[in-house]
């Protein structure tokens, strides 16, 4: 379970990762989210993965930096595609087919796939959600 501070931490990161990518023109990116439960101890996977201390929900005050009750791993992905006018031709083709509409295909604008993504992030980490506490 992530703390309300580092839930808004990630949010945050994450709203300034998209729009960096919204404002450089880029689509075709996703969400990573990985969560290991009962990992044990944060040092035995610093080795081996770049942790954020944010984003591990520790188990208690007292064991800071012994145990870790779940780590999470978070990271946009994908092809990182500029949207050029290929990708406009290939939103109109198929928009037009019969029965699709142009607001449900994965091809869109930078802004409007940016702003379908935050609106996923904050449907999964809204408070009500299993992640946040």
């Amino acid at each position: 379970v992530l703390q309300p501070d580092d839930l808004r931490r990630l949010m945050d990161q994450l709203q300034e990762d998209i729009n960096y990518l919204n404002l450089s023109g880029l689509i075709d990116y996703s969400l990573l989210l990985a969560i290991s439960p009962n990992v044990g101890k944060l040092d035995d996977y610093a080795n081996n993965f770049r942790i954020f201390r944010s984003l591990s929900s520790e188990t208690d005050d007292e064991s800071r930096g012994q145990g870790v009750q779940s780590l999470f791993c978070v990271s946009l992905i994908d092809y990182l595609q500029t949207y050029t006018s290929s990708k406009k031709v290939e939103k109109y083709l198929k928009g037009s087919l019969p029965g699709v509409s142009s607001d449900d295909l994965s091809v869109q604008k930078p802004q409007p796939y940016a702003d379908r993504l935050n609106l996923f992030l904050h449907s999964i980490f809204s408070s009500h959600h299993s992640l946040a506490k």
